[in-house]
């Protein structure tokens, strides 16, 4: 049991998100599309196509000459730059949420606890990366913790995609030094 915890929190990671949460029923869940329950969050969705994007470059950069990859590498961090500051300024007011998370679910607060086997959308946004993800989630169980509950869930009908950025977003955290 020890080992297996052990593992379980190797995979996780405690980090701050823009985090969005939504009650949805089975119908909407049917439907298959997390990010159309948030149209305030088109912005997001074109950040993350421009990521997307992104990654498709890096992969064709990989045949070209090397003076051209170095000008494509440069051009590339430049728009990163401007995409992110973009990010930060629309999302400057937006609140912050401490969560733990892992490829298989996520764990955050909320001033009302959703009953156990409740469907939620959510709009998760890592900060670090600019990537976010749009998917539904099913509670696990609810804590009261102070005058919040602390929820559980599990990530319902997650795209491989979405699982990658998860993994990935985790292993760069847990290769950051702590901060002080």
């Amino acid at each position: 049991m020890a080992q297996s915890k052990e593992q379980r929190s190797y995979y996780r990671i405690d980090d701050d998100i823009l985090l969005k949460v939504k009650p949805v029923d089975k119908h909407q869940i049917q439907q298959g599309n997390a990010a159309v329950l948030f149209p305030e969050s088109a912005n997001l969705q074109l950040l993350n196509e421009f990521s997307k994007l992104g990654r498709e470059l890096a992969k064709i950069n990989l045949d070209a000459h090397s003076a051209v990859q170095a000008a494509l590498r440069i051009q590339d961090k430049r728009l990163n730059l401007l995409a992110n500051y973009l990010f930060s300024q629309h999302n400057a007011n937006s609140p912050v949420a401490p969560v733990s998370l892992s490829e298989d679910g996520i764990a955050f607060s909320l001033e009302k606890a959703p009953y156990k086997g409740a469907q939620l959308a959510l709009a998760m946004t890592f900060l670090s990366g600019g990537y976010s993800i749009f998917t539904f989630a099913e509670v696990l169980r609810t804590e009261p913790k102070g005058k919040q509950y602390l929820v559980a869930a599990r990530f319902r009908n997650i795209s491989d995609s979405d699982k990658s950025i998860i993994a990935r977003h985790i292993l760069v955290s847990q290769r950051k030094p702590a901060s002080p």
